[in-house]
């Protein structure tokens, strides 16, 4: 049986600088994304930009298949390379970082679940127009069990001569400024085609409406509103799989959706930690005595632990990784994955609000100005973190140890497992 963290070239990919697989211009473009963080911070607008920038330098295209012009990361595909690239990204900047890990989510949705003409279609738009995608399945009407478990959506397709007729809203929808297609998650009760159907959208298409209502105290950038979808008509063409079909592959992909949201939160506690090296050796008053402030043996003893905070977590995080790609191969695998995403991003949400705090604690009262933007990196993640109820996601990991199941009716790994993965 595989075990998490012995494949190689997954751990080469998740701790090389890429500079090899992607070229120079990798290390200028996140470093020109990390020159607008801030920017984009203040505005609360969707970072075009970036994606453009992203786009021109062939990583929009990360989770597009090799044969149609991508990189071929992700689910289905390299799933190191995938880690790295939403990590890395997400260091310069988390709303940056986000938004291209739910169109990269997209993306392999549309490789797990379309045909091979909608995948070459759809592929060809990032490629060729840099087209960026929605990933939308939050409502807010929705209902969870007590562990955190979605029993379905409001949203519903039925039938149309042609296609599909779309109605429901949605909200926390990343992308929804900047999109040109989201993938809406709905039921249907078609009869012989029951089940979740997950049509794709344009946002302009008649009975779509975007509503700018994002503005939230962190990951401002991210475009993450509402959406409503009214008699909406989806053409046959556009229904990525048949209802139901989701269900086939949602383990290994929601897995790897949950997945980023640890990446993007061990993204921002290097960001975090990033900031406070450069506010030492740049920014800072130096005491009396002292050339800077970084010479002072307390600073540099506070320092030191935030960077063992930063590294730890992100040897879990690359733990979890290596995880999704076993899984990816050998499905039997998905409970471990999951079990190991969990932990993540339990571990990933503690280090970033943590080392949001500790910074203003080494910087001093200077960083606490509007101009110095350091309070970012705490909104950010506080903000970030309250995807899905971590106390809830610390409960499953308890009841996985204990080998007891949780409502939705299944124990995240057995004891067998368990011995043999450990």
């Amino acid at each position: 049986m595989p075990r998490g963290g012995d494949n190689p070239e997954v751990q080469f990919r998740m701790k090389s600088d890429l500079r090899n697989e992607l070229g120079e211009s990798y290390e200028a473009t996140l470093a020109e994304i990390a020159k607008r963080a801030q920017f984009y911070d203040l505005e609360g607008r969707f970072p075009t930009e970036n994606m453009q920038l992203l786009h021109r330098n062939g990583l929009l295209a990360y989770c597009v298949r090799k044969e149609f012009g991508g990189l071929g990361a992700g689910p289905g595909g390299d799933v190191g390379l995938y880690g790295r690239i939403i990590e890395d990204v997400s260091a310069a900047c988390s709303s940056t970082g986000q938004a291209l890990a739910v169109h990269g989510t997209a993306c392999a949705a549309i490789n797990l679940l379309g045909s091979r003409d909608q995948i070459r279609r759809l592929s060809e738009e990032v490629v060729s127009e840099g087209a960026v995608y929605g990933f939308f399945g939050s409502e807010p009407t929705q209902r969870f069990t007590k562990d955190g478990g979605r029993p379905g959506y409001d949203a519903e397709v039925r039938r149309a001569p042609g296609g599909w007729i779309a109605n429901g809203q949605k909200f926390f929808s990343t992308n929804s400024m900047g999109a040109k297609r989201f993938l809406f998650f709905a039921m249907s009760q078609a009869d012989g085609e029951q089940g979740l159907a997950v049509p794709i959208i344009a946002v302009d298409a008649p009975g779509v409406k975007v509503h700018d209502t994002w503005d939230n105290i962190g990951q401002r950038a991210t475009s993450s509103g509402a959406v409503d979808v009214k008699e909406v008509f989806v053409a046959d063409e556009f229904m990525l799989g048949r209802p139901g079909a989701f269900s086939q592959v949602s383990p290994v992909l929601l897995s790897s959706f949950q997945l980023t949201f640890a990446l993007e939160l061990t993204g921002i506690a290097r960001g975090g930690l990033d900031f406070t090296i450069d506010y030492l050796k740049n920014h800072t008053k130096a005491p009396a005595g002292l050339p800077t402030l970084g010479h002072d043996p307390h600073v540099q003893g506070r320092l030191g632990e935030m960077a063992v905070l930063v590294e730890a977590t992100r040897a879990i995080v690359e733990r979890a990784v290596q995880a999704v790609a076993d899984a990816d191969r050998d499905p039997t695998l998905a409970a471990i994955a999951h079990r190991r995403v969990l932990q993540a991003k339990i571990q990933a949400s503690d280090a970033a609000i943590e080392v949001g705090t500790r910074l203003f604690q080494i910087c001093g009262a200077r960083a606490t100005t509007r101009r110095a933007g350091a309070d970012r990196f705490w909104r950010n993640a506080r903000t970030l973190s309250l995807h899905d109820v971590v106390d809830k996601q610390r409960a499953a990991v308890g009841r996985d140890l204990l080998g007891l199941e949780g409502d939705m009716g299944h124990v995240l790994a057995s004891d067998a497992q368990r011995t043999n993965t450990a």
